[in-house]
Parts: C-alpha cells; sequence; structure tokens
C-alpha cells in the first residue's frame, strides 16, 4: 500500500522512547509529515520510522541528507503516455530532418545517444547559420584568410556533429583550400556553402519549430 514515511535522526536521551522521540521534532524545528486526511494514523515502529498511508503516492523525507523521494500511482499511467507521445513526435522529427539531408543515426552517434542534447545541438547549429556566415564572410572581407579557415573549420566540425554530411564536406574542401591560401577556391566556394547551410537551416527550423 501506498505509504508516506518519514524518517528522522534519533536523539534518544537515557530511558526514552519512540513516543519522546517523536514529540520532540517540533521543539528541534525539523520538518514533519502532515497527514493528508483525518484518516491517516500515525504508526511508531522500532526503527524510529513514522508512517501514513494515504492514497496519493509515496513520499520519503530524510532530514539529514535532504533526500525527497516522491512516487504516486495515480500519476504513473499519465507520465508513462505523455512519455509515449513525445517520443512519438521526436520519431517524427528525426524522420523529416532525414528527408531534408540529416544523417540523424550518425548525429545521434556523436550526441552518445542522447536524444535530447542532439535535439538542442540541431537547434543551435539552424539559430547559428547567420552568426557563422557572417563571420567567414566578415573575414573574406578583410582578406583575412587564416581567420576564415579557424571559422569554416568550426562549421565543419558541428555540421558533421548534427549529421549535416553535404555541409560538412563543403566546409572541408574550403577549410583545405584555405590552408593553401588559395583564395580563389574559397571566394569561389563560400557562396555555394553559404546557400546550401542557409537553406538546409531554414527547413531545420520548420521541421524542430523554431521561429526564422
Amino acid at each position: 500500500k501506498s505509504k508516506v514515511s518519514y524518517r528522522k535522526k534519533e536523539e534518544k536521551a537515557a530511558g526514552g522512547n519512540d513516543a519522546a522521540a517523536s514529540a520532540s521534532a517540533d521543539s528541534n524545528n525539523e520538518q514533519v509529515v502532515v497527514p493528508v486526511n483525518n484518516e491517516n494514523k500515525n504508526v511508531s515502529s522500532p526503527d524510529g520510522v513514522m508512517e501514513f498511508a494515504p492514497d496519493d503516492g509515496v513520499m520519503e523525507f530524510t532530514p539529514d541528507d535532504g533526500i525527497m523521494e516522491f512516487s504516486a500511482d495515480a500519476g504513473a499511467g499519465a507520465n508513462k503516455d505523455a512519455g509515449a507521445a513525445g517520443a512519438k513526435d521526436r520519431k517524427a522529427m528525426f524522420e523529416s530532418l532525414q528527408q531534408i539531408g540529416i544523417s540523424t543515426v550518425g548525429g545521434l552517434r556523436y550526441c552518445a545517444g542522447d536524444e535530447n542534447f542532439y535535439e538542442e545541438v540541431l537547434s543551435d547549429y539552424a539559430k547559428e547559420c547567420e552568426g557563422r556566415i557572417g563571420e567567414m564572410e566578415q573575414a573574406l572581407a578583410a582578406d583575412d584568410i587564416k581567420t576564415y579557415q579557424i571559422k569554416v573549420h568550426a562549421l565543419k566540425g558541428v555540421s558533421k556533429t548534427v549529421g549535416a554530411m553535404d555541409i560538412f564536406e563543403k566546409a572541408k574542401a574550403l577549410e583545405e583550400a584555405a590552408k593553401q591560401e588559395d583564395r580563389e577556391t574559397v571566394k569561389e566556394g563560400h557562396p555555394v556553402l553559404k546557400e546550401q547551410y542557409e537553406t538546409l537551416a531554414g527547413k531545420m527550423k520548420e521541421v524542430i519549430g523554431l521561429d526564422s
């Protein structure tokens, strides 16, 4: 049966008993569990545990370590249904991402299989498109090929992490060209990379549900 348990550190004086130790909780300013309704009954046990039996679940509070645990039978079904619905929505989202050119299998592998973290990385990748492109174009305008190499290298890495392999390959080629100080190849290839990234980021925002 569900129960609420309050476990406290006993400080028994010589000749004391459980009732005395229980009564001392208020005077020591310790937190106590309040019964949910009048039908709850205190139960004394040899180990100093006072137990209540409400209908709403199990709660254990240990003042010594500050740990509180709560589980409710009534909420278990709802939480399970919500989790199933969330998993279904995420599966549909990943399928849509695959259709626009994202390798979600590879992306999840780089994110250690953590779907929540992977979704955050995907969101950041889409939202940071304008800023990343702007930094690379600023470097090109200043004829700063080294800075461009650094920026396109960063884009290469994060593209592989999310599973945007077409952009990864293009960024990799431009990084190598910048490393060789091949400005002509960089200037010719950058507009293509920019269009690919901006197009993909726009589609990703629609799939993930981000504001443009």
